[in-house]
């Protein structure tokens, strides 16, 4: 009856520890497992173990035995005794194919974190060179709009020069 003492006691709380001043976590079922003063596990019951695992759940306490002997500090975790290994394993699947997914995607961002700095340096060339070209064609056009019109005042000059001419030529013959 001790040990079945000191569990009810461990579930109100108060323990009685003669422990070491290290640290131990242990998980212990609420249902089947009786723990002694040496801290050994020292007897389960077969039935409320099998009835346990036929339930929804199992709850299990993790505690800790802090330095002093009287430090207990209780946690509980519920441990979902429904889930069969085929859907731990399409959980396992779900997770790798996330895990895979994640790998994808971090390797497409360095990729892009490498290749920005020479694409922006590319750009950057590139938008030089647009320019320069944009520089160097506003220039030509200039110089294509000076030179037609150097042509167009030539061309007016010749026909000044042609209609003199003839103004010269009928001159002459009228005097012949």
């Amino acid at each position: 009856m001790d040990t079945a003492a000191s569990v009810a006691a461990g579930r109100s709380g108060s323990l009685p520890m003669t422990s070491p001043s290290r640290k131990e976590w242990r998980a212990v079922s609420e249902l089947h497992v009786v723990q002694n003063l040496g801290d050994e596990v020292i007897s389960c019951n077969m039935q409320e173990f099998e009835r346990s695992k036929m339930e929804q759940s199992d709850e299990r306490t993790i505690y800790e035995h802090g330095r002093e002997p009287a430090d207990v500090d209780f946690f509980s975790i519920m441990v979902d005794g429904s889930l069969g290994d085929d859907i731990l394993q399409q959980q396992i699947h779900n997770i790798s194919r996330q895990r895979e997914e994640l790998q994808r995607m971090e390797v497409e961002l360095r990729a892009q974190a490498i290749a920005r700095p020479r694409i922006l340096d590319l750009q950057s060339s590139c938008d030089a060179k647009i320019e320069a070209h944009a520089d160097a064609t506003a220039k030509l056009e200039e110089q294509i709009h000076e030179s037609e019109k150097t042509i167009h005042e030539l061309k007016r000059r010749m026909e000044e020069k042609d209609r003199e001419l003839h103004a010269i030529k009928v001159e002459k013959e009228e005097v012949c």
